[in-house]
């Protein structure tokens, strides 16, 4: 008898610890829910060119602003060299001109020589004075100043911009903002470029750039376990290239970035994602469809030669060809150097992204 009051006391002190230790495991869990972050990893897609190693860069810079001391250096490195392209160009077109004088040639020449000996000397600090003073010399030259008031349009976008802040760059005192590191034509050095970005909701966004010519669905196999499970991909495409067609070697970068983004959305590991179609560089667009009309590149186009109808028509070349009418795509005009609008971007993906993956 006393064996079994025995018993009956001791499985009821158990199950009030089991009920007590119940209640604190669900009082964790909501602790945990409340405290913990949730990721979204985002695959990040595009030809060549698009912008997508800028975007990466300024998602990078905007929500993991410290630099170390190591990245200053790179990044004035890097600043430096894209003077001297700048300066390289202009000398190149003014070549095809055959409007080169005798000292143009040796400017040419000096541009070389200062290049290799920058090169030896170029560890992200200053440049020695006597190569900076002769890059500020070139650039002041009379001629040169001539030939790019009426032809800077013959130059690539980042060349006006650091030819434009080149005597800035060249100071002692010079340390490299956000825009100038923004503006170098980075390509992303290694297969796989990963990135975490936390959003001020707690949302943190797992960037993968993949570089492209890896990424082509040839090759899609390789990758396929770093975006088999994502649930959303950025895909980007250079909304200012319509016009850069390469009859000789029949090559229309529009056309082979709207070849890819059908290729995206055929890809049956994608039928959950949700699709961020980002038609970038809007800005250089903008300026560009004033004077090199969309008519001459895509014929059945009948609109005018302003920003809004053009821009729309291009999205709509891209929206039509998607079949999937399951596949969610979430089109963006965009600029990789904006601040506003890579912020817009990086909220949309945190606002339209559903269950999202809980870091533990």
């Amino acid at each position: 008898m006393g064996n079994t009051v025995r018993a009956k006391l001791f499985k009821i002190r158990e199950q009030r610890k089991a009920t007590q230790h119940n209640c604190w495991i669900d009082r964790q869990i909501q602790r945990d829910l409340k405290s913990k972050k949730y990721e979204i990893k985002c695959f990040l897609s595009g030809m060549y060119g698009s912008g997508k190693s800028t975007l990466i860069h300024h998602m990078n810079l905007i929500y993991n602003p410290n630099l170390s001391n190591e990245e200053i250096l790179e990044h004035r490195k890097q600043i430096y060299m894209e003077v001297f392209r700048a300066l390289i160009a202009i000398i190149e077109e003014m070549k095809k001109d055959q409007c080169l004088k005798l000292k143009f040639l040796s400017y040419s020449y000096l541009l070389g020589n200062l290049l290799w000996h920058a090169n030896l000397s170029n560890n992200g600090c200053k440049l020695p004075s006597e190569i900076s003073n002769a890059l500020k010399r070139l650039w002041s030259d009379v001629d040169i100043m001539i030939w790019y008031k009426h032809h800077k349009d013959r130059l690539d976008s980042c060349h006006h911009f650091f030819l434009e802040r080149l005597t800035k760059i060249l100071n002692d005192n010079y340390i490299p903002v956000e825009q100038d590191i923004l503006h170098v034509s980075n390509t992303t050095k290694k297969n796989l470029n990963e990135v975490k970005c936390q959003l001020g909701t707690g949302i943190t966004i797992w960037l993968i750039d993949v570089y492209n010519k890896l990424s082509c669905m040839s090759n899609s196999s390789k990758w396929l376990r770093y975006f088999i499970d994502a649930p959303a991909v950025i895909f980007i495409a250079d909304l200012s290239c319509y016009d850069q067609v390469d009859h000789e070697n029949e090559y229309d970068p529009m056309q082979e970035s709207i070849a890819y983004f059908r290729s995206l959305c055929h890809a049956r590991w994608l039928t959950n994602a949700k699709i961020f179609l980002c038609l970038n560089k809007k800005d250089i667009f903008a300026s560009k469809i004033t004077h090199s009309s969309l008519r001459g590149y895509f014929p059945d186009y009948t609109g005018r030669d302003e920003y809004n109808e053009a821009a729309e028509y291009i999205l709509s070349k891209f929206l039509q060809i998607n079949t999937n009418r399951h596949l969610s795509i979430h089109p963006l005009f965009t600029s990789a150097i904006d601040t506003e609008s890579v912020r817009f971007l990086a909220n949309a993906i945190g606002k339209t992204v559903s269950a999202p993956k809980r870091v533990r």
